[in-house]
């Protein structure tokens, strides 16, 4: 499995779990990094269920492909998303190839 698809399929079990997520993804090839916006800020910073799971995929995904990166960020973080490839929210689900 590529890291592209172990992080989305990743990020939907995530969407499923908690009620009123957003999620939207990005990978930057120019940094091997994968960034994951999560909002709201108060689910990112409040919420112990949430932190667990951010941490088993940091986890699972540094062992699975050690030479990239992940962020994950909000909405007060310097870095943003540019190119959304994936989004999950109540609204829609959107994918960009």
């Amino acid at each position: 499995m590529k890291s592209k698809q172990f992080i989305q399929a990743e990020l939907k079990k995530i969407y499923s779990i908690f009620e009123g997520i957003e999620i939207r993804y990005e990978y930057r090839d120019s940094i091997s990094t994968h960034i994951i916006e999560i909002k709201p800020i108060e689910l990112y910073e409040g919420n112990t269920e949430y932190i667990v799971k951010e941490i088993e995929l940091k986890n699972s995904f540094s062992d699975m492909f050690p030479h990239e990166d992940i962020l994950f960020i909000t909405d007060d973080y310097l870095t943003q998303i540019r190119v959304t490839e994936l989004k999950l929210t109540d609204v829609k689900m959107y994918y960009s190839n």
